[in-house]
């Protein structure tokens, strides 16, 4: 299930691509099935870097309009925590971990 959207069926994974080939299933929710989270590809996202209370780094990506955040706003990021905006380079936003 694509979080918040709708069912689907995984036909092939290629690891080579990185491609996943799936069929629409249906869009009511169906109790326990796992949820994909997900953000657009491309120009549509940039990356985001998450510094943790032990000053780790983890990284991912984040939906483009988060370049209109400001530092020191506080997000949730969806199914991971709460972060404060540390710097928004526009194509870079570093946020700092507040909590889950």
């Amino acid at each position: 299930r694509l979080k918040d959207l709708l069912n689907f069926t995984i036909e092939k994974i290629d690891t080579d691509t990185k491609t996943i080939i799936a069929k629409f299933h249906s869009f009511s929710l169906i109790p326990g099935t796992s949820k994909l989270h997900w953000v657009p590809y491309g120009d549509l996202a940039i990356n985001a870097r998450v510094i943790m209370p032990d000053g780790s780094l983890r990284t991912g990506l984040v939906e483009l309009l988060a370049q209109q955040l400001t530092v020191g706003e506080y997000v949730q990021l969806e199914r991971y925590g709460f972060g404060r905006v540390d710097d928004n380079e526009g194509e870079v936003i570093i946020f700092a971990y507040a909590h889950p």
